[in-house]
């Protein structure tokens, strides 16, 4: 299998995604989380958990 796409929520988030991908040909998308203090998401980063969300 070659190019793999996961969605899955935020709780699938990984700080070592890129390793991830290279190493298993995987790649995980979950919606975009808010950091401390942010009240809105930018329209790109909005448009993309839209997606994400819709899909899984």
């Amino acid at each position: 299998m070659h190019n793999n796409e996961l969605y899955g929520d935020k709780a699938y988030q990984r700080p070592d995604a890129e390793e991830v991908r290279q190493a298993q040909n995987l790649t995980v998308l979950t919606p975009v989380k808010k950091t401390k203090r942010q009240h809105h998401l930018e329209p790109q980063d909005q448009w993309l958990s839209t997606a994400v969300s819709r899909i899984r």
